[in-house]
């Protein structure tokens, strides 16, 4: 899912031709690697190769993508993607420590649903209320309320 935004870009923007021999290689790593690894750990093979050559396609497209369409380095990306999952693994490790003391049973099924709603939402609003993107959503979304009120009233 990771992909989809910066594949919009290129596909709005147009750099088929810049980016025509990226599918041809990841299809050959791909075969070569299937191959080679389902004869050694067998059908899990074939999944991990499929996994390791999308890092070979995710870093070579966006990079073409940085590179033609925005002109910089697509190195703070990656740093915010990296950020990102920090906080995405927080939010997991708080979620799943502040279950941990519930047992067995409806009550506490109840019990675990709520902490699932509310825990990782407040490590991830803890982790990202300072961001821009948190910032613009924010006013992005105020503006929208306020237009909708505005047209009610």
């Amino acid at each position: 899912q990771i992909r989809k935004i910066p594949v919009v870009y290129k596909d709005a923007a147009g750099i088929w031709w810049e980016d025509r021999f990226r599918p041809y290689v990841c299809m050959v790593v791909n075969l070569v690697l299937n191959i080679g690894m389902v004869q050694i750990i067998g059908i899990s093979g074939i999944i991990l190769s499929t996994v390791f050559s999308l890092f070979i396609s995710i870093p070579w497209e966006n990079y073409t993508i940085f590179r033609n369409v925005f002109h910089r380095s697509s190195r703070e990306y990656y740093l915010k993607m990296l950020y990102y999952l920090c906080v995405t693994i927080a939010a997991g490790a708080v979620t799943y420590l502040a279950c941990m003391p519930f047992g067995e049973g409806l009550v506490q099924f109840i019990l675990r649903m709520v902490v699932c709603t509310i825990v990782p939402n407040i490590v991830i609003l803890l982790g990202t209320f300072r961001t821009n993107e948190y910032r613009e959503t924010k006013e992005f979304v105020s503006a929208i309320i306020h237009r909708h009120v505005l047209r009610k009233g």
